[in-house]
């Protein structure tokens, strides 16, 4: 699509609500608590990797309280999310009103995009957040081309594995502006 306004790219992160703060994590018998930021686990084996005061340790997590094993499994999952999840999109153009001046043929129109979110692992997915940001470009009466963009933000409370869910987003309006050939044009030469 060119013109005066273009849809140019459309940008997504995926997430959930966990962050890759530090956590307090406290020792499986209640006597010691530490700042941790956990960087790695593995269920299967029960290890995970754990970063203190900068410095990186191999722990297994049977070694921290009933109450802190909720966070490693939360870690893994966000984790999982990354790495298991499809985006498909496609761009939707809405039918739009044209008009014609002496030198121009103009049409406004509105653009979304299609997503399609897959979740390719085999484990359910919660509390997924989907952010993306649409750049498009808009030229002002005169001068160069402006970049702009909208955000947005897409929930999904829960994917199950192999499972597809589709989206749109928040519409954005365009006009496109394409010059009339020079038999059409009025007034000139």
């Amino acid at each position: 699509m060119k013109g005066s306004l273009l849809l140019s790219t459309i940008l997504l992160l995926a997430s959930v609500a966990v962050g890759s703060d530090t956590q307090t994590l406290t020792s499986s018998d209640g006597s010691k608590s530490l700042e941790a930021k956990i960087e790695n686990y593995d269920p299967a084996s029960g290890s995970a990797q754990i970063q203190v005061n900068g410095r990186r340790m191999k722990v297994n997590v049977s070694a921290f309280s009933e109450e802190d094993l909720p966070k490693f499994k939360a870690w893994y999952e966000a984790s999982q999310v990354g790495r298991s999840l499809m985006l498909n999109f496609e761009e939707k153009e809405s039918e739009g009103s044209e008009r014609k001046t002496n030198t121009a043929k103009i049409t406004n129109f509105e653009s979304t995009y299609a997503l399609e979110v897959r979740n390719n692992s085999s484990t359910d997915f919660s509390d997924v957040r989907l952010d993306y940001r649409v750049f498009y470009y808009k030229d002002p009466e005169k001068g160069s081309k402006v970049s702009h963009y909208e955000d947005g933000s897409l929930n999904i409370s829960e994917i199950a594995p192999r499972e597809s869910q589709k989206f749109e987003t928040t519409p954005v309006a365009l006009m496109r502006q394409r010059p009339l050939p020079a038999s059409q044009c009025k007034g000139g030469t």
